[in-house]
């Protein structure tokens, strides 16, 4: 949040010696002030309030524990909190001596009611077992955090006042699920598989949730070997029938853990086969399972991002920047997908296969024709797949029999001019320019038109109704020439 929360901790230093007998036990009274003030300063909200303890009733809960050298619990302190700039003071008297002093600051409370807690303590009166699991029911918000801060403290007669500014153990993943119509063919400004998807969940391939000291520090463990743990759910077809906001977003509080991957599960509608058959016509097939990129490492205190973007059919994870938007990283992210995929289109191939009968064209295009016209020299295929840049093939055929296809073509999405742009580049670097004449642009397979086999036309057109800069009736031609 990049905020400096002001709390100043005026404690002052006052050690007691108690020596009313000559062989009385001396002991000292050490001031130690323990704060979370600064437990979210390295983070940056999504939304101005989210880190707001008041909006859900959330309370701090502050506490420290105090064990001698052979890691037995001396003693203990705690004090639960409506404010982060809340202090817990521990002042009691203490042996002279070496100690290890843990202070934990945690949310309470919240979402979750009276008494509910992210994480409990167990095995506290020895260090060795120690243990701080986190709670099976979690709420996703950023008051997952946990905070720790572990030191060593000798308590002599001229110690000085000990301040413990807890931080963050864990880390902070802000998890977007991106539904909106980035593609430009979308249902309502909606992605196009709202129509198809009950929902996804989005889950951590493994998941460490449990804390335990081993020689005074830190080591993070699983309780159980926990995977496909789930992070983030998002009710893709209810927010588009309710009309609700396509873009959703939660917090997680994840513990350190090196290889952090993650994945994501899509759940059909349940709809009779007719039904299901005519949207996949509409929105396309995809799959249902997916994998992000893998982060060499999740730290302490780090904040990061995973990003699902429905549309694309693609998990995204990295490290959050200063200047990161949400918005403007997908819009990115969605720009440069579809640059990959618009490669991956030109060099398919389709100017080689133009040409073969439809028996062969069924097995390069993996797709069946769900219908003809009258005459059954055109076949058309459902919605391309959604790892497929291109909306739908139509293929035109010499004869009814279907024999010698002489027309392969490709309907576009909505591109704007610079993606209008980016493709007839490729085009051009692929195959041969032959010239172009307005909106329309003529590439022949091979250097000269006689040696060709395929001519290429790309024809780019808006229509009446569409915006400046929008380009929205676009079709890629692979026509067969020899």
């Amino acid at each position: 949040m990049k905020k400096t929360i002001f709390c100043f901790l005026l404690i002052l230093a006052v050690f007691v010696s108690c020596t009313d007998r000559k062989d009385a036990e001396i002991v000292y009274r050490p001031q130690i002030g323990i704060t979370a003030a600064h437990i979210f300063d390295d983070y940056e909200p999504f939304m101005d309030n989210d880190f707001d303890m008041g909006k859900d009733g959330w309370k701090l809960n502050l506490q420290v524990l105090i064990y001698d050298e052979q890691g037995h619990l001396v003693d203990k302190a705690g004090k639960l909190c409506s404010s982060l700039s809340d202090v817990l003071t521990y002042d009691k008297y203490l042996a002279p001596g070496n100690y290890t002093v843990i202070s934990i600051a945690d949310f309470r409370d919240g979402l979750g009611g009276e008494g509910y807690r992210f994480w409990s303590l167990d095995n506290e009166s020895d260090l060795k077992d120690l243990s701080i699991t986190e709670n099976e029911t979690i709420y996703p918000v950023v008051f997952e955090t946990l905070g720790i801060d572990v030191r060593n403290v000798e308590i002599t007669d001229s110690m000085q006042p000990i301040t413990a500014d807890i931080k963050p153990v864990t880390s902070l993943v802000e998890i977007f699920m991106s539904d909106k119509d980035y593609a430009g063919w979308g249902v309502d400004g909606y992605s196009r598989f709202s129509v198809l998807t009950d929902g996804y969940f989005i889950k951590a391939l493994k998941f460490k949730n449990n804390i335990r000291f081993k020689n005074g520090q830190m080591d993070y463990r699983y309780s159980e070997q926990i995977s496909d743990y789930n992070i983030a759910v998002s009710y893709v077809y209810e927010k588009w029938t309710n009309r609700e906001a396509p873009t959703g977003y939660n917090y997680r509080a994840l513990l350190p853990e090196t290889d952090k991957g993650f994945s994501y599960h899509i759940q059909k509608r349940d709809l009779p086969d007719e039904y299901y058959d005519q949207f996949v016509i509409l929105c396309g097939e995809f799959d249902t399972e997916g994998l992000s990129n893998v982060l060499p490492e999740i730290k302490s205190n780090t904040q990061y991002v995973v990003n699902m973007i429905l549309d694309a059919m693609q998990l995204v994870a990295f490290e959050y920047t200063d200047d990161f938007s949400h918005e403007r990283y997908t819009l990115q992210y969605v720009s440069d997908y579809n640059r990959k995929l618009i490669d991956e289109m030109v060099h398919f191939g389709y100017e080689e296969i133009v040409g073969l009968p439809e028996s062969t064209l069924r097995s390069y295009l993996q797709a069946e024709p769900y219908g003809y016209n009258e005459s059954g020299t055109v076949a058309y295929y459902s919605h391309s797949h959604s790892s497929h840049f291109e909306k739908y093939v139509t293929v035109r055929y010499e004869t009814g029999s279907r024999e010698k296809s002489n027309r392969i073509m490709l309907q576009l999405p909505v591109m704007d001019d610079d993606m209008v742009a980016y493709l007839v580049n490729e085009l051009g670097n692929t195959f041969t320019r032959y010239s172009n004449v307005g909106n329309v642009y003529q590439f022949t397979d091979k250097a000269t038109v006689q040696e060709s086999r395929c001519g290429i036309i790309l024809s780019v057109e808006s229509l009446p109704t569409s915006e400046i800069g929008s380009n929205d009736n676009i079709c890629l031609y692979f026509d067969y020439i020899k």
